[in-house]
């Protein structure tokens, strides 16, 4: 079970087995479903700067709710609906375990 949260890149170091709760991941879900939301609408609209903003927050309250390993390598971004729908793959692959 370790190697795979591993393999998703989640820090287990900072979220032992045993803390990773069901409702972080639900939290991480809603955070990936606003995320999902404003890129929409920033198809769309014509404010891209403050939806940028917003999501870059949305952005940073997913990866504390659910730290990431990335190593030396910088977090990546989440600016696009192929990214969010791989990112809520790894949410339900974690919610399986």
């Amino acid at each position: 079970m370790k190697q795979v949260l591993q393999d998703l890149k989640l820090d287990t170091a900072k979220i032992p087995l045993g803390l990773l709760q069901k409702e972080k991941i639900r939290k991480s879900h809603s955070f990936l479903l606003e995320i999902q939301k404003l890129l929409i609408k920033e198809s769309t609209g014509n404010n891209k700067q403050k939806t940028q903003d917003q999501m870059k927050e949305l952005i940073n309250e997913y990866y504390k709710t659910l730290p990431y390993d990335f190593g030396v390598k910088k977090a990546e971004t989440l600016f696009n609906l192929l990214k969010i729908k791989e990112e809520t793959r790894k949410l339900d692959q974690i919610s399986d375990i």
